[in-house]
């Protein structure tokens, strides 16, 4: 039988994955990408992509977590595809496993995403969307497969070209160390119908029309108490 499972940053507070515990799933933390940039290096969507069946990294990265993920996969009948796309600190070197999937597309800054990705998405039969955003999976909190939360107005004219619906906020409100802010999907983990936020998301300038778009789709949020955080997300397996 196929396990709950989320994958997790290493340096997410014991608060949040209590609450992870709380709903039935079993967490996995993801060590750190030695060639990212430490602010994001713990950062499962800056590592690994979950596309059908498949859990794709790089090959520095699987010298790194290879054991870990190889675990993961075998507990939720997935498998680990290592990719020959490398990584190091400097954009857009880093973002090419950064990338949002939905039911029926990929959308991502393509000319930079890993080959296996992109040759995945063909084999399942995916719309294959290109945006100017890099960091596509960090910038959007996917409420459903066609409902969308995010401050990029790319991603959100682009999205919304394809039919999903979106809410466009406004951007900050969200800490990452090192850099101005951080980012709505990578301070957010969607669990069954609970979207969990890293921190207290009552605090966010929009957390009103995000409390209602959410609603809408019966989705209920879970949040924090510390500043709401950036901490790269959770894959759900």
């Amino acid at each position: 039988m196929k396990k709950k499972i989320v994958l997790i940053g290493e340096s997410i507070p014991d608060e949040t994955v209590n609450i992870i515990e709380s709903l039935g799933y079993k967490f996995i933390k993801l060590p750190q990408n030695n060639k990212l940039s430490k602010p994001v290096a713990a950062h499962p969507d800056m590592s690994v992509c979950k596309i059908g069946d498949r859990l794709i990294c790089s090959r520095d990265y699987y010298n790194t977590a290879g054991e870990i993920l190889e675990y993961a996969a075998k507990e939720s009948g997935m498998k680990v595809v290592v990719s020959s796309k490398n990584q190091s600190e400097t954009y857009p070197n880093d973002i090419g496993y950064n990338v949002l999937v939905t039911k029926n597309a990929i959308i991502s800054k393509t000319e930079n995403t890993s080959d296996e990705i992109i040759s995945s998405a063909n084999e399942l039969g995916l719309q294959i969307i290109r945006v100017k955003q890099g960091y596509t999976a960090c910038s959007v909190l996917k409420v459903t497969d066609n409902a969308i939360i995010t401050a990029d107005k790319n991603i959100a004219e682009t999205a919304g070209k394809i039919g999903i619906d979106v809410l466009l906020i406004s951007s900050g409100g969200i800490f990452l160390s090192g850099y101005d802010y951080g980012f709505i999907g990578g301070a957010s983990c969607r669990l069954d119908e609970k979207i969990i936020f890293f921190g207290n998301v009552k605090l966010h300038d929009n957390f009103l029309d995000i409390l209602s778009f959410t609603q809408k789709f019966g989705v209920e949020i879970v949040s924090g108490s510390y500043a709401l955080s950036d901490y790269g997300g959770g894959i759900v397996l």
